[in-house]
């Protein structure tokens, strides 16, 4: 573990971000930006592709997060989701009690099984691919269970000349929305490689289950090893996970009880308190407090995707 991240866990000086507030925000073909700013007067400017870019099967959605935070280091929380994370970090430091020291800047983080907890450098700017785990098996070559709950280098998965490449001309970018066109475009590059055809032209629904891949094979045990294998996750834990995705989504769209949870997949209200409470390590009630106060949540909840993009 190095030395800054030693700094972002154990500092005092690292604060929870309030509940902040969208001082303006502006929508063209390039998707959306947000400025955003708290009660400290620190200020994020949050990117988002529109959705008319996402062209590649199982890429949820590219963000691009900078600014500057004050005077302290701040943290936040992440929760169990169903999508993998590639993230490109041009500048500060992003670290994880998941793995207890500093982000590559250039890293793929699996499924989340758990939540935990992050901090990040009082400035920053950070480039986020949500996709579908079964992308790092089609591209990556390397099964998703290998990067379940776990941040790995991304030299360790691709050529590190094609990285180099990559983190040089995000630099050169110079702003959130050329940095987003550019991890786009290695995106669907690495992925025409990967495939040896023409990258398809598909929406952001297309990183449902059976997108990537349309091998059948014939027994349940077969089935089963496959998703392992692709997904990182079993059958039964993915389908918890993305019930529990919906009723984040939910809880942060104001609803809750027993129509939220019946919305969700869950048997019954008490079921989802169970689960929520045992993947989130907070009660509905909690969580929904935690969403309404969350650094992205209002960013997210307009974007395609939300329930894959579960932070606080």
């Amino acid at each position: 573990m190095t030395k800054n991240s030693k700094r972002l866990h154990r500092s005092s000086s690292c604060v929870d971000v309030p509940c902040l507030e969208v001082a303006s925000h502006q929508r063209s073909g390039g998707g959306v930006e947000r400025l955003v700013r708290n009660r400290h007067g620190a200020v994020l400017r949050i990117h988002t592709l529109g959705a008319p870019a996402i062209s590649i099967p199982g890429l949820v959605s590219i963000v691009d997060v900078c600014g500057r935070m004050g005077d302290a280091d701040w943290t936040g929380r992440t929760l169990p989701a169903n999508v993998a994370v590639l993230s490109v970090t041009t500048r500060g430091e992003i670290a994880s009690d998941k793995d207890d020291r500093a982000a590559p800047v250039l890293a793929l983080t699996g499924a989340a099984t758990r939540a935990g907890r992050y901090a990040v450098s009082r400035d920053v700017a950070v480039t986020l691919a949500l996709l579908d785990p079964r992308w790092i098996c089609t591209v990556g070559a390397t099964p998703s269970s290998a990067c379940t709950d776990r941040r790995l280098s991304m030299t360790d998965l691709a050529p590190a000349r094609h990285c180099r490449r990559l983190l040089s001309a995000m630099r050169e970018a110079g702003n959130a929305h050329g940095r987003s066109w550019v991890l786009l475009h290695w995106l669907e590059d690495a992925w025409r490689q990967a495939a040896g055809r023409s990258t398809p032209r598909a929406g952001p629904g297309s990183a449902g289950p059976g997108s990537l891949r349309n091998a059948s094979p014939r027994s349940q045990r077969q089935r089963e090893r496959v998703f392992l294998r692709e997904h990182g996750v079993s059958m039964s834990r993915y389908r918890s996970i993305e019930r529990f995705q919906h009723a984040v989504a939910g809880l942060a769209g104001g609803q809750s009880g027993a129509a939220l949870a019946l919305e969700a997949g869950y048997a019954d209200q008490s079921h989802m308190c169970h689960q929520v409470r045992s993947l989130s390590g907070l009660a509905p009630t909690q969580l929904k407090r935690a969403l309404s106060a969350g650094l992205f949540t209002a960013t997210y909840a307009a974007m395609p995707g939300f329930e894959k993009q579960l932070v606080l």
